[in-house]
This record gives structure tokens, C-alpha cells and sequence, in this order.
């Protein structure tokens, strides 16, 4: 993964915030969409490790991508077509084969087909 392509997710945090209203990971919805609003407050990769800090009423979650790739960052969308794994909260997803296996918190584990990019950020409709 070039570090060029993650140049544009600090350019969004930087300007004045992207605000997202909705997150995918493999196509599962990761907050009810529109239900909480997360502003990207930060990113920052090390190590092969995508680190985006999203502010939330009441503080500050982390939202972490391990081999991120295929980047695509817009005042519409921060999309990861690819990664090895990602954790959100109560999310912990990796990919496995053609599917993706799950654990979460409440629902436990289960395999999935991947379905769609590893993470999509979608600006919340408010927004637009």
C-alpha cells in the first residue's frame, strides 16, 4: 500500500471534518446508518496499520485497519477495498478466503461472504 493514497484521509480530517453516518465492514453495517454520527478527528499508518480516530458525542473511538489497500478517500466516501482485518468497537472482522469471519461482542462469531469493499465510511445525508 503506497502511503500516498492514505494522503487524502488526513486531508479530509484536517478540513474542517468528514462526518460519516454510515460504516461498512464487508458490507455488514456496523452502526445502524444514520443512528450515530462519527466526525474522522485523525488517521495515521504505521507498520502496515491504518489507525483512524472518529469522534463521537461523548469522546473518541478508534477505528483500526490492518493491510489496508486500494484506498479511495472523497468528500463522499472513505472506501478500503482491501484489508486483512479491521476493528470497531464491538467488531472484530478478518478476512478468510472468499468470506470474512466475525467476531462480535453481542451476536458472537460467525463466517460471512465478503460482500462489498472491506470498509466503506459513508458521509451522513444530513451533510450533503
Amino acid at each position: 500500500m503506497a502511503k500516498k493514497a492514505v494522503g487524502a484521509i488526513p486531508e479530509l480530517a484536517s478540513a474542517g471534518g468528514f462526518e460519516a453516518g454510515t460504516i461498512q465492514l464487508w458490507g455488514l453495517d456496523a452502526v445502524r446508518p444514520e443512528d450515530i454520527i462519527y466526525e474522522l478527528v485523525s488517521s495515521s499508518l504505521s507498520g502496515g496499520k491504518l489507525e483512524l480516530k472518529l469522534g463521537v458525542e461523548g469522546g473518541e473511538v478508534l477505528l483500526t485497519v490492518w493491510a489496508p489497500d486500494e484506498i479511495a478517500a472523497s468528500k463522499d466516501a472513505v472506501i478500503i477495498r482491501r484489508a486483512a482485518r479491521i476493528v470497531f468497537e464491538e467488531w472484530d472482522v478478518s478476512r478468510k478466503g472468499e468470506g470474512v469471519s466475525v467476531e462480535h461482542a453481542k451476536l458472537g462469531h460467525f463466517d460471512k461472504p465478503a460482500a462489498g469493499p472491506a470498509l466503506r465510511l459513508g458521509r451522513a445525508a444530513s451533510i450533503r
